[in-house]
């Protein structure tokens, strides 16, 4: 870090000043220190601003002609257009360079009480990789605007007024803009206190079993609270890109509370006078306590595990599989049962299977030891 003071804001401490905070200028071409090879720090509060006079006077200057001090805020008035500005990599906060003329001329003056690596009072957003999902109803995912405290010589909110609808983006309030790979519609949602009342902000996003897949979110400050989700921003309102953030990823998981593998060295059938009965046994490993109903379901098949027949019910009709926060085995012994195939010269086994009647799964395994 460096703070350029009174005995350095001269040719050429200021370009040294900036190289080593990542510009590239000649440190002897003073009208370099005021072009995009300066990468001037926008949240630095005293730097060089346009406004008229030839000498510096950082006590009413540094807000610069139109009060922005100097930076470039951008303000969308729909959901798509703040998606918009970050997909194209255009969301503000960035210093506004301007053409040196006799009404506004650059002053090497402005750059005293300069900080290299000012920055905002968002230092980042955190947030999961992915999240585990288990029902329709109650699943959030949290994103978090982390804060840090800023010193004098760093731009606040309050000090970036502008115009009417920036004058008090210290009050604004951190959410996201989100959207589903499953679900295109543009939400948002934000915190319901602004940015100064709070620490580490998190919004909170519901999502659901429906939603699994990719959420995409854009990290913005809203003019007004949306504590529950809207699809459209009130009329006259504005939201613009949190500083220096990006587009979030994260992945929506469906966790299963529970798992279930068949054993197969274990598991056996009987054949006799062209009926089947299967003896099943499976090993439940649980996250809590639960369970699953269904049916079983037979299939004749050749050493290489293919069909040689229909599948058939198992008569006993529907069963259930009830599972615990823990691991367990269980044996199912079914019905004796015909079950097309048995008589052909390439019947080898039978596939056995549980059918989910309450998600469409299933799980089983080819039974080849014959007792």
């Amino acid at each position: 870090m460096a703070i350029i003071n009174s005995t350095s804001a001269f040719v050429p401490d200021i370009g040294n000043a900036l190289n080593a905070a990542g510009g590239s200028v000649d440190v002897y071409e003073a009208l370099e220190y005021f072009s995009p090879n300066a990468n001037i720090k926008a949240f630095a509060k005293y730097k060089p601003t346009e406004y008229e006079g030839d000498f510096p006077n950082q006590y009413n200057q540094w807000h610069s002609k139109d009060m922005t001090c100097q930076i470039n805020v951008k303000l969308a008035s729909t959901l798509s257009e703040l998606k918009n500005m970050f997909e194209n990599n255009d969301i503000g906060w960035t210093f506004k360079y301007w053409d040196v003329s006799t009404t506004y001329p650059y002053r090497l003056g402005d750059f005293r009480g300069y900080k290299s690596d000012a920055k905002s009072c968002i230092s980042g957003i955190e947030h999961p990789a992915s999240i585990g999902v288990t029902s329709s109803v109650g699943n959030t995912i949290g994103v978090t605007a982390l804060y840090r405290e800023q010193d004098e010589y760093e731009l606040k909110f309050s000090d970036i007024q502008g115009n009417a609808y920036i004058s008090t983006m210290d009050n604004w309030f951190f959410g996201v803009v989100y959207y589903t790979s499953k679900n295109s519609t543009l939400k948002i949602r934000t915190m319901d206190i602004p940015i100064t009342s709070n620490l580490n902000d998190t919004v909170t996003i519901p999502v659901t079993i429906s939603d699994t897949g990719t959420l995409y979110a854009y990290p913005v400050l809203s003019q007004i609270a949306y504590s529950t989700t809207a699809t459209i921003l009130n009329t006259g309102t504005y939201i613009t890109p949190v500083p220096h953030s990006s587009k979030i990823s994260i992945e929506i998981i469906e966790n299963t509370p529970f798992s279930i593998k068949f054993n197969t060295g274990e598991s056996y059938f009987t054949l006799s006078n062209g009926s089947v009965q299967v003896t099943a046994s499976y090993y439940i490993k649980g996250t809590q306590a639960g369970n699953i109903s269904g049916k079983w379901w037979y299939t004749a098949i050749d050493e290489d595990g293919m069909p040689l027949g229909a599948s058939v019910e198992d008569p006993v009709g529907s069963k259930t599989i009830y599972y615990i926060n823990g691991e367990k085995d269980e044996t199912f012994t079914g019905t004796k049962i015909y079950i097309a195939g048995t008589g052909a010269a390439a019947f080898a086994g039978i596939r056995v299977e549980f059918r989910s009647t309450q998600t469409g799964g299933s799980f089983g395994g080819n039974v080849f030891t014959q007792k």
